[in-house]
C-alpha cells in the first residue's frame, strides 16, 4: 500500500479501536485491505489499494456485489474526513 493508503487505513483502525466499533480487516495477496464496520445499525465497507480509499455502505438497494465502492478519495486527509462523517 502506498504511504497515503497507509496513514488513512492507521487513523480508521485506531479510530475504530478508540470507540470500541465493531469492525473486521480483510488481507489480500496484492496488498489491497478490506475494512467491514458495524455502526450504528449501518454496515460500511471501506476498500484500500495502492491508489485509493473506497468507501461503500451496504443496503438492500445497494448489496455491494461489486468492485467498484460508492466513493474514491486519493488523499488520506479527504478520506478521514469522510470516514468521520459516517461517524457522526
Amino acid at each position: 500500500m502506498s504511504v497515503i493508503t497507509e496513514v488513512a487505513y492507521q487513523y480508521i483502525i485506531d479510530r475504530l479501536n478508540t470507540r470500541s466499533i465493531r469492525h473486521d480487516v480483510h488481507y489480500f495477496d496484492s496488498g489491497a485491505k478490506m475494512i467491514d464496520i458495524w455502526y450504528n445499525g449501518h454496515f460500511y465497507v471501506i476498500q484500500m489499494n495502492s491508489e485509493s480509499i473506497g468507501f461503500s455502505e451496504i443496503t438492500e438497494a445497494n448489496p455491494g456485489f461489486d468492485t467498484i465502492p460508492d466513493e474514491s478519495f486519493y488523499t488520506s486527509e479527504k478520506a478521514q474526513r469522510h470516514f468521520e462523517s459516517l461517524l457522526s
